[in-house]
């Protein structure tokens, strides 16, 4: 049996990350994709990674938005990524809380972060390799993600979220933003 040829990738957080983080998205007019984003996604891009959001969307869970939603901002982003001449391979959620929210949403699951589950699910759905793959994440549950995955590196940005020192430790490098980020990936790898 020939094996089929792995490529190498990089995991992104959505909210804070790829986008503007304004909390749980219900208003898709307020989708801000800042140009650290785009400059940084493009570069990765260019660079060969296969680009993969994942990202727990807990509001599924919570009632506070319906998957439906979810999926029609992730349309937008594909979207808006295409006109910048950037192609995701795909994006993952986790629409679960393991105890807020009632119904078939509020359950404990192996994809929500930081469990690896969305990494591994996507690694084998996109055929990545996730030795030479990376998570850039703005939650030290990213980090732990990542680091649950098995990936190369994970690289921790700046965020409206409080980070702790050993958070930033647990990183392979602490950035301000994604095109810093790639920066740091595109230096590592050469």
């Amino acid at each position: 049996m020939i094996e089929s040829k792995k490529y190498p990738a990089i995991f992104l957080d959505r909210d804070g990350v790829v986008i503007k983080d304004v909390g749980y998205f219900t208003d898709p007019t307020k989708l801000v994709i800042p140009s650290p984003s785009i400059n940084g996604l493009r570069r990765l891009h260019k660079a060969g990674f296969k680009l993969i959001i994942v990202t727990n969307q807990s509001g599924i869970a919570r009632g506070l938005i319906a998957e439906k939603d979810v999926k029609f901002l992730h349309n937008i982003i594909f979207a808006i990524l295409n006109k910048h001449q950037i192609t995701l391979t795909g994006i993952v959620y986790c629409p679960h809380h393991p105890t807020a929210g009632e119904g078939e949403y509020t359950i404990e699951c192996q994809c929500r972060k930081p469990n690896p589950g969305m990494i591994i699910d996507a690694a084998q759905n996109f055929n990545i390799d996730l030795k030479n793959s990376y998570l850039i994440g703005d939650r030290f549950s990213d980090i732990e993600a990542g680091i649950n995955a098995g990936l190369k590196s994970t690289i921790l940005i700046k965020s409206k979220h409080k980070i702790l020192d050993y958070e930033k430790k647990c990183a392979s490098t602490y950035c301000d933003d994604l095109d810093q980020a790639a920066e740091w990936i595109l230096a590592s790898n050469n």
